[in-house]
């Protein structure tokens, strides 16, 4: 039983660091614009493949955690610095795309307009349009540009552009990849309803500081429950060896 007193410990080691490391993450990100918190899954009853290890038939072999999942809660909205600025209510995400051809996908919409006339996000990579262009606004004077509930930006009474907002079946399909945006895996499409966009405001972090607090304290003391079964399990080990010798 040593061997899966062991691995069901370490598995709770393991399992609970993870949880702590992604409830910190998601506290770090508190003001960033745009970010969602996640959580990390705790799945039961396949440590015996993270070990190699065979387990007897009933006999439980602890929990690992294995997947993160993004906690899509709507962020609060607070007024921008311009008037291409923009926040998303409801589903879907902006679409830029940086200077080697890679697109990324972020609900942060801080916008603006670069010295050649494009639209940016804080990055400098180019925000896209409904048909996956770039957007240039060169020569639009910003006073007079206004943004929309369908992400269309007018100026002069005149629709120029229309910011894309796309989306995916499966929140899957999206995988981190820092900065706060996200690369497609899967098929993504142009959203046609299901959101509204705010031009001049930005969406705010949507983490919960209370909620937060309150998973790392129980990360923590899951943590160290694991780690007396760790050491119990060292002093069954040290007893039944004193006890043959």
């Amino acid at each position: 039983m040593s061997e899966w007193t062991y691995s069901i410990a370490r598995a709770g080691l393991w399992a609970s660091a993870s949880k702590i490391n992604a409830h910190a993450q998601n506290i770090a990100n508190v003001g960033t614009i745009g970010y969602k918190p996640f959580e990390r899954a705790v799945m039961t009853g396949i440590i015996n493949q993270f070990y190699g290890i065979t387990k007897p038939v009933g006999i439980s072999t602890g929990s690992l955690a294995v997947r993160e999942y993004e906690m899509p809660f709507q962020g609060n909205f607070i007024e921008g610095n311009t008037p291409v600025n923009m926040a998303i209510l409801g589903k879907g995400y902006f679409a830029v795309r940086d200077e080697a051809g890679n697109v990324f996908y972020t609900r942060n919409g801080d916008f603006k307009i670069d010295v050649d006339g494009n639209l940016v996000d804080d990055e400098g990579m180019h925000v896209l349009d409904n048909r996956g262009n770039p957007i240039n606004l060169k020569g639009v004077n910003l006073d007079e540009v206004m943004v929309d509930e369908r992400g269309n930006i007018w100026y002069k009474d005149q629709v120029i552009a229309t910011v894309g907002i796309y989306y995916s079946q499966s929140t899957d399909n999206f995988v981190k990849t820092g900065n706060n945006k996200y690369v497609a895996r899967g098929p993504v499409f142009l959203l046609q309803n299901g959101y509204n966009v705010l031009g001049g405001y930005l969406e705010a972090s949507s983490v919960d500081i209370t909620e937060e607090m309150t998973g790392i304290i129980e990360a923590q003391r899951a943590y160290q429950f694991a780690a007396r079964s760790l050491k119990n399990a060292d002093e069954m080990i040290q007893t039944s060896i004193n006890m043959r010798g």
